[in-house]
């Protein structure tokens, strides 16, 4: 069964995306979906955190994979950050803008593959990006950036 939700926790100015189980191509586009329809609530101006958790997820194909992997970093790069993703995945320059002013200040990307994670927090982490295996490791991380805008 897949599993792709996206919720917004205005208290915490959280944004918190799931995307489990075995994924098609639709499933990708209903997943950015609700990304793209969370991030139209939030006020302009708004900064917001962002954690997108992975564990259990699974392609059904290669098409499929590669529509995944370019959601987020397009996202962010929609709301002000440049992830480390394009590096990762050797995307081609995106230029960074921020739509309506909401801007992501802060995320943590979860995954089940220990492994992976924790050869990409050694290699790509930043002050404002980071990666785990442990989505209530994760929560605890991002809790701790400080968000400025109302």
């Amino acid at each position: 069964m897949t599993t792709l939700n996206t919720h917004w926790y205005p208290d915490k100015h959280l944004v918190v995306t799931e995307l489990h189980g075995i994924v098609t191509s639709d499933d990708v586009k209903r997943w950015s979906n609700s990304l793209e329809n969370t991030l139209a609530v939030l006020a302009d101006g708004q900064d917001f955190k962002l954690v997108v958790n992975m564990i259990g997820y699974q392609y059904e194909n290669l098409t499929a994979h590669k529509d995944m992997r370019v959601v987020i970093p397009r996202l962010l790069s929609q709301h002000g950050f440049r992830s480390c993703l394009f590096d990762i995945a050797q995307a081609s320059y995106q230029e960074i803008i921020s739509i309506r002013g909401v801007t992501c200040i802060a995320i943590a990307h979860v995954h089940h593959d220990k492994q992976k994670m924790n050869l990409y927090e050694g290699r790509f982490r930043l002050q404002s990006e980071r990666f785990f295996s442990d989505f209530d490791k994760a929560i605890e991380w991002i809790m701790t950036v400080p968000v400025f805008s109302s």
